[in-house]
Protein backbone atom coordinates (compact mmCIF):
# COMPACT_ATOMS: atom_id res chain seq x y z
CA UNK A 1 0.00 0.00 0.00
CA UNK A 2 1.46 3.44 -0.93
CA UNK A 3 2.44 5.82 1.81
CA UNK A 4 -0.19 8.48 2.47
CA UNK A 5 0.90 12.10 2.20
CA UNK A 6 -0.13 14.47 5.02
CA UNK A 7 -2.07 16.98 2.86
CA UNK A 8 -2.47 19.40 5.74
CA UNK A 9 1.25 20.15 5.33
CA UNK A 10 1.11 20.94 1.62
CA UNK A 11 1.55 24.66 2.25
CA UNK A 12 5.09 23.99 3.49
CA UNK A 13 6.25 22.69 0.12
CA UNK A 14 4.01 24.60 -2.29
CA UNK A 15 5.75 27.39 -4.19
CA UNK A 16 4.73 30.95 -3.46
CA UNK A 17 2.11 32.11 -5.89
CA UNK A 18 2.94 35.81 -5.77
CA UNK A 19 6.30 37.39 -6.39
CA UNK A 20 7.52 39.89 -3.88
CA UNK A 21 7.73 43.25 -5.67
CA UNK A 22 10.25 45.73 -4.43
CA UNK A 23 9.05 49.21 -5.26
CA UNK A 24 11.71 51.85 -5.42
CA UNK A 25 10.84 55.24 -4.06
CA UNK A 26 9.88 57.74 -6.76
CA UNK A 27 12.45 60.23 -5.55
CA UNK A 28 16.12 60.13 -4.75
CA UNK A 29 18.21 62.92 -3.32
CA UNK A 30 17.95 65.77 -5.85
CA UNK A 31 16.06 63.67 -8.41
CA UNK A 32 12.54 62.49 -9.12
CA UNK A 33 11.02 59.84 -11.36
CA UNK A 34 10.23 60.90 -14.93
CA UNK A 35 6.58 59.92 -14.40
CA UNK A 36 6.30 62.69 -11.77
CA UNK A 37 6.92 65.52 -14.26
CA UNK A 38 3.93 67.53 -15.47
CA UNK A 39 3.25 68.34 -19.12
CA UNK A 40 5.59 71.10 -20.30
CA UNK A 41 8.12 70.47 -17.53
CA UNK A 42 11.79 69.92 -18.39
CA UNK A 43 14.37 67.76 -16.73
CA UNK A 44 17.79 66.22 -17.23
CA UNK A 45 18.23 62.48 -16.91
CA UNK A 46 20.28 61.72 -13.85
CA UNK A 47 20.10 57.94 -13.59
CA UNK A 48 18.31 54.94 -15.07
CA UNK A 49 17.45 52.20 -12.61
CA UNK A 50 17.29 48.72 -14.02
CA UNK A 51 19.27 45.88 -15.45
CA UNK A 52 21.45 45.79 -18.53
CA UNK A 53 18.56 44.94 -20.89
CA UNK A 54 16.39 47.82 -19.70
CA UNK A 55 19.16 50.44 -19.65
CA UNK A 56 20.36 49.37 -23.11
CA UNK A 57 16.81 49.57 -24.48
CA UNK A 58 16.34 53.05 -23.01
CA UNK A 59 19.69 54.14 -24.47
CA UNK A 60 18.51 53.10 -27.95
CA UNK A 61 15.59 55.52 -27.50
CA UNK A 62 18.01 58.29 -26.48
CA UNK A 63 17.59 58.14 -22.70
CA UNK A 64 21.11 58.54 -21.35
CA UNK A 65 22.38 60.45 -18.29
CA UNK A 66 22.69 64.19 -18.86
CA UNK A 67 20.18 64.39 -21.72
CA UNK A 68 17.34 66.91 -21.48
CA UNK A 69 13.78 65.56 -21.61
CA UNK A 70 10.48 67.40 -21.91
CA UNK A 71 7.25 65.90 -20.64
CA UNK A 72 4.66 66.29 -23.40
CA UNK A 73 1.76 64.29 -21.97
CA UNK A 74 1.17 62.89 -18.50
CA UNK A 75 -2.39 62.21 -17.35
CA UNK A 76 -1.30 60.67 -14.05
CA UNK A 77 -2.07 57.14 -15.19
CA UNK A 78 -1.21 55.09 -18.23
CA UNK A 79 1.67 55.88 -20.59
CA UNK A 80 3.54 59.17 -20.77
CA UNK A 81 4.88 60.90 -23.88
CA UNK A 82 8.22 62.67 -23.64
CA UNK A 83 10.47 64.52 -26.05
CA UNK A 84 14.08 63.34 -25.95
CA UNK A 85 16.77 64.32 -28.48
CA UNK A 86 14.09 65.80 -30.75
CA UNK A 87 11.98 62.62 -30.87
CA UNK A 88 8.62 61.92 -29.22
CA UNK A 89 8.72 58.69 -27.22
CA UNK A 90 5.87 56.95 -25.42
CA UNK A 91 6.84 55.10 -22.24
CA UNK A 92 4.83 52.92 -19.92
CA UNK A 93 4.38 54.37 -16.45
CA UNK A 94 6.55 51.66 -14.89
CA UNK A 95 9.35 52.43 -17.36
CA UNK A 96 9.07 56.16 -16.63
CA UNK A 97 9.22 55.38 -12.91
CA UNK A 98 12.69 53.87 -13.37
CA UNK A 99 14.19 56.97 -15.06
CA UNK A 100 15.33 59.56 -12.53
CA UNK A 101 15.55 63.19 -13.60
CA UNK A 102 16.48 66.56 -12.14
CA UNK A 103 13.66 69.04 -12.62
CA UNK A 104 14.51 72.18 -14.60
CA UNK A 105 11.18 73.98 -14.43
CA UNK A 106 8.66 74.67 -17.13
CA UNK A 107 8.98 75.54 -20.77
CA UNK A 108 8.56 79.25 -21.55
CA UNK A 109 5.21 79.88 -23.20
Amino acid sequence: MPKRYPWHRIHAIAPRSHKQHHHHPLTEEGATALCQLSAGELGHIRRIRGGHTFTTRMATFGFTPGVEVEMLQNYGQGPVIVKVRGARVALGRQEARRILVERNGEMPV
